[in-house]
């Protein structure tokens, strides 16, 4: 998700030299942080915990991509719940 992060000039960086938004800048990775908090995912990682995924009840999304995924990010806790 860090990735996805838009580009400085959307945020203030560097911030403007005049009209309304001079000297402001968007303290992005806090917004980011806070909206991943929302979504129910990692705040530090933005990987979808792992009580969002039972909630949704996402199991089927464990086999392949994330599966993948898990493998190559330590930080994913992939713990597949049985569905039956």
């Amino acid at each position: 998700p860090w990735e996805s992060r838009p580009h400085g000039r959307m945020v203030g960086e560097p911030p403007l030299k005049v009209g309304k938004l001079k000297d402001k800048t968007v303290k992005i990775d806090e917004m980011m942080k806070q909206t991943w908090e929302v979504y129910g995912w990692d705040r530090e990682t933005g990987i979808p915990k792992r009580e969002t995924i039972d909630e949704l009840d996402l199991y089927r999304l464990l086999e392949g991509p994330i599966e993948q995924f898990a493998k190559t990010h330590s930080s994913f806790n992939l713990e597949i719940k049985s569905t039956q």
